[in-house]
């Protein structure tokens, strides 16, 4: 009974995916981890079949050659779909990574505020963004972690 739910569940979770950007990341990655379940129970499939032509006797040749083109065939597909997946998954962790370093270069190192892009100070505080993540001391030229205000050798004030 648990598998005719999740089975229903399945199938109403591709329907959903047909109604998902098409070009989205998440979508593609769907798509192809169900069509690699689907595959991995079709190839599971042919290996029954195979050994219900193989078991009522041994003494007979077992006729399943064409089960054996299907089974190659299936893992091939299988073989190309889990390429497909990681080559995705991968595009989507680089462009994860390429949309952090954004926030990052727009993130003011001074009061964390997100400013918009294409801006060079800090709409907040006015301090340079996507410089250097430390501050420098401009009398004594000490260097100084984001949020100092004051240089521990001088006493100047760190901008």
């Amino acid at each position: 009974m648990s598998n005719d739910l999740f089975g229903g569940l399945g199938g109403l979770m591709k329907n959903f995916a047909a109604f998902m950007p098409q070009d989205d990341p998440n979508t593609k990655i769907f798509q192809l981890q169900t069509s690699i379940n689907d595959l991995e129970k079709q190839e599971k499939e042919i290996y029954v079949q195979m050994a219900k032509k193989a078991y009522p006797s041994l003494s007979q040749q077992p006729e399943y050659s064409e089960l054996v083109e299907e089974l190659t065939l299936t893992q091939k597909r299988l073989d190309a779909a889990r390429t497909e997946l990681q080559k995705i998954q991968d595009e989507k962790a680089a462009q994860e990574q390429l949309e952090q370093e954004n926030l990052l270069k727009r993130t003011c190192p001074n009061c964390d505020t997100v400013n918009p892009e294409g801006v060079k100070f800090c709409q907040e505080c006015g301090s340079k963004l996507g410089g250097s993540s430390n501050l420098r001391c401009s009398h004594c030229g000490l260097d100084y972690p984001v949020g100092t205000r004051f240089c521990g050798e001088c006493g100047n004030p760190l901008s």
